[in-house]
């Protein structure tokens, strides 16, 4: 149940997905992974506080994927002390998760100090790293790599490293793109997001359960042209 609320979430149908969410969570309120899933739909929503309680929740059963998201939002809400400590503590649990060169205990500072302050300076030259990995022929993509290129202002190469090197479990990077901030607002909009959201279902999936509010459909004027914007 609480999968397929979260999936719901992710094609943009949030208080859909809220209501099937929320039935599953009254069967297991201790399903972290469903917890953190409906924390980052809270937020989607613009619901930050009710976002931060269902991502502490589920921090404060174990699920260490969580404390990122829950550092992002802290530092959104302007609580930076908290949030910085929330990430230092992730960094134990991130080795592989990113790359080599990002996680010794004074990169990973570097890298979330400018990823909670939005550095965009020093943000370039943490993730400078990552980003020459994935340059990389047969460079391995995963969840946590294409989203903080998304963070570091490159969400054109996510959406396509995503398309191009795909991975398992890969849904958790298209279920954040209606969080306002962090890089998503820039990958909704964008001009490459329209082929992206074609090329990956969305489209027949809004087509099929209905179209999200934040996104319009538009008269294509031009064969090329794009079918549709978000907001």
């Amino acid at each position: 149940t609480i999968r397929y609320g979260y999936n719901l979430a992710l094609i943009g149908q949030i208080e859909a997905g809220f209501e099937v969410m929320a039935q599953g969570l009254r069967l297991d309120p201790t399903d972290a992974a469903g917890l953190a899933q409906m924390g980052i739909a809270h937020w989607s929503s613009g619901d930050l506080e009710r976002a931060r309680q269902f991502l502490q929740r589920s921090y404060d059963l174990g699920f260490a994927p969580v404390a990122g998201w829950l550092a992002s939002l802290l530092a959104q809400q302007g609580k930076a002390q908290e949030a910085l400590e929330i990430w230092r503590a992730f960094g134990s649990a991130a080795p592989g998760r990113y790359v080599p060169e990002l996680e010794s205990p004074e990169a990973w500072d570097e890298l979330g100090a400018a990823l909670l302050t939005n550095d965009a300076v020093t943000l370039g030259r943490a993730t400078q790293p990552l980003a020459d990995y994935l340059a990389q022929p047969g460079a391995r993509a995963n969840t946590y790599r294409l989203l903080m290129l998304v963070a570091a202002g490159h969400p054109a190469d996510a959406m396509r490293l995503f398309v191009e090197n795909p991975y398992p479990i890969n849904a958790a990077f298209v279920y954040p793109i209606w969080i306002d901030g962090g890089g998503f607002t820039e990958l909704r909009r964008h001009p490459a997001f329209p082929a992206f959201a074609e090329r990956i279902g969305l489209v027949d999936a809004w087509n099929a359960h209905g179209w999200p509010a934040r996104c319009e459909r538009l008269p294509q004027l031009e064969e090329d042209s794009p079918a549709f914007r978000c907001d």
